[in-house]
């Protein structure tokens, strides 16, 4: 569902990704963004992360070309609600022969996205909920989506006013859920305008309950 939103922030940038039955089992399944000539080097691997700062990593990918990229993970993330953007979740593609980096790898690894746990009961107050939730790169989720917003994205964001997921929902993952997030994410998307959290979080509070 998150890498739904993804490609339409990032259609050219984010990985697709599609249910299957593995071993009887669902899983997600998505295609290799490396092969013989590209390698991927996650941000960890270069750079010292002992402490990450979003600014400065944000310099960095602007060093190698690649500020847009790195503003449509921020957007995504945002909208996504992405709690695990940790240094190994991003990085750089490189040429294998000559180890030179060309640039941001794909956006990918959404799973932790959408609060995966929430309980049906914890949208009764999801003001308060929110409040739980932070990213791994930066503290808050609005500040990151506000910190990539530029007129292209902002564009793209507009076209979500009437968003809706493609899954509506299964006896397990059920449609009043899918509902809910969906509501989350339309609100989420105003939230990144350059607006402050409090009017954000008060705009979850004060929704009236059905």
């Amino acid at each position: 569902m998150a890498s739904e939103i993804a490609k339409i922030i990032s259609p050219q940038n984010a990985i697709s990704y599609e249910l299957v039955t593995l071993h009887d089992k669902t899983a997600s399944r998505c295609n290799l963004f490396t092969n013989e000539d590209l390698g991927y080097a996650s941000y960890a691997k270069t750079s010292n992360v002992r402490s990450i700062d979003l600014q400065q990593v944000f310099e960095y990918f602007m060093s190698i070309g690649s500020e847009q990229m790195f503003r449509e993970m921020l957007v995504i993330d945002s909208l996504c609600f992405n709690q695990d953007r940790h240094t190994g979740n991003y990085g750089v593609l490189f040429v294998n022969d000559t180890l030179n980096i060309i640039g941001m790898s794909p956006i990918f690894d959404l799973n932790l996205s959408l609060m995966p746990y929430i309980e049906a009961d914890d949208f009764l107050n999801i003001g308060d909920k929110l409040f739980e939730y932070s990213p791994k790169l930066g503290d808050d989720f609005t500040r990151i989506g506000q910190m990539g917003m530029n007129d292209t994205l902002r564009n793209k964001v507009k076209d979500m006013q009437d968003f809706s997921f493609t899954f509506q929902g299964d006896d397990i993952f059920t449609e009043n859920h899918v509902k809910e997030l969906e509501t989350i994410v339309r609100r989420q998307k105003l939230s990144c305008q350059p607006i402050s959290c409090i009017q954000r979080m008060c705009s979850f509070l004060k929704e009236p309950q059905i």
